[in-house]
Parts: structure tokens; C-alpha cells; sequence
């Protein structure tokens, strides 16, 4: 028996993650006859409060809470294909490094336009829903599952991002032009001899004849 990929939230069981309303979502896919299995990769203080929804709403048997999954096993986890997408439906967030990671993986995602979210996944790189509100969140869970080919546009789309504008190599050149625009300067000509015009270094006033020692203070 094949068992198809599930989809994952890798993200602290806390209330800015939104997991509360990706579990109604799920409930209502269960209404439109899909039944996606869901992994939740954290822990935290609504761990029990989350699966007594999941009881509620009558999908306890697609919810598994894998609690805290050690970093290289998350990654295992998109290497070997057994993630179809990535889902994070948080109500704050900075540029989240657990999109990005599944991004590199070719694994397509879904969030919410918080914080950093709407440009790392800006240009087609990811699928954007409103925060707090299941309905849409499971249209967009739907139509990624409905869809390979939606699945492998995002996944391509999200890992040439991630490749072209935050790997260690694109950010140190884009760092290292950023300080060199700032510290450009344009070139004084001098000429040989003339040394009025060459700045001093961290342009000190001239210590000649002040009997300055190391530390400061006269002598």
C-alpha cells in the first residue's frame, strides 16, 4: 500500500502559529470528501488544547503531532519526498527560516502575508492566504492538492528564490556591493608631493606640537 506524502507544519505549538485555524481548515476539506493527512512538528503549551480540537472536529485520525523533531529529520523529511507541502498559517512572523528550508526542498508552501512572509514568497515563490481565517487556507491546501502540476510550479518557483536570494553566496555578494556602494567615494587627484588634499586618517586634527600620549591627556 502506498501511503502519499502529508503535508507539515513545522512551527512551535504556541497561539501566533495559527494551527487552531489549519485544523478547521482541515475540517472543512473533510466536508468537501479530501482527507489529507497533517503533521504537526513541535511542541508546545496548546499541545492538548489542539488535540482535543482535532477530536472535536472529527480529525484526529489525519492529525499526527509528531512533537519536537530534531532538525536534521525535518530535513530528512523533505530529501525523501514524504512531504507534498509545507503549511505555516502564522499571525506573526519575521522571514521564517522553516519556509525557506522546505523552499530549498522544492516543496511548495502556504502562509500568510505577516512580517517577511509576502516577500520571500513574492513572485509566484509561494501561495499567500489571509491569517485567521480557515476557509481560504483550505482552498489554497486544495487546490495544491488537486494539482501536481500547481505542486511542481511553486516547488520550482520557491527553491529558484530561495537559490538566487538567500543562500549563504548570494547574500555575502549582495552584502559585500550594499557596503561598497556605501563606503564608494569619488577620486581625489593629487599631485605627487601635494599631500594637503589626502585626508588624515578618521579625519583627526593634527596632534603635532601637542605633546599627545597614548590614551590622551597633555604632556
Amino acid at each position: 500500500m502506498i501511503v502519499p506524502p502529508s503535508s507539515l507544519c513545522p512551527a512551535n505549538l504556541i497561539p501566533i502559529k495559527g494551527h487552531r485555524y489549519l485544523l478547521d481548515a482541515l475540517a472543512i476539506l473533510g466536508q468537501r470528501g479530501l482527507r489529507p493527512c497533517l503533521w504537526l512538528a513541535g511542541d508546545g503549551e496548546l499541545r492538548e488544547q489542539l488535540r482535543r480540537q482535532a477530536d472535536d472536529l472529527g480529525i484526529s485520525d489525519r492529525v499526527r503531532f509528531l512533537g519536537w523533531v530534531p532538525h536534521k529529520k525535518v530535513l530528512d523529511l523533505y530529501r525523501c519526498g514524504k512531504v507534498c507541502m509545507v503549511i505555516l498559517p502564522s499571525l506573526h512572523e519575521g522571514i521564517p527560516a522553516a519556509l525557506m528550508e522546505a523552499m530549498s526542498y522544492g516543496i511548495p508552501v502556504i502562509s500568510t502575508p505577516v512580517g517577511g512572509v509576502p516577500e520571500l514568497l513574492s513572485g509566484g515563490a509561494g501561495l499567500l492566504v489571509p491569517p485567521r481565517n480557515p476557509s481560504p487556507l483550505a482552498d489554497a491546501i486544495e487546490s495544491m492538492l488537486r494539482s501536481p502540476q500547481l505542486r511542481e510550479q511553486y516547488g520550482r518557483v520557491g527553491r529558484a528564490k530561495v537559490d538566487d536570494e538567500f543562500n549563504i553566496k548570494s547574500v555575502a555578494i549582495k552584502l559585500r556591493q550594499q557596503f561598497l556602494r556605501l563606503t564608494e567615494e569619488p577620486e581625489v587627484a593629487v599631485q605627487p608631493g601635494d599631500y594637503s588634499r589626502v585626508r588624515r586618517p578618521l579625519d583627526r586634527p593634527s596632534d603635532e606640537g601637542r605633546g599627545q600620549g597614548i590614551g590622551g591627556g597633555a604632556g
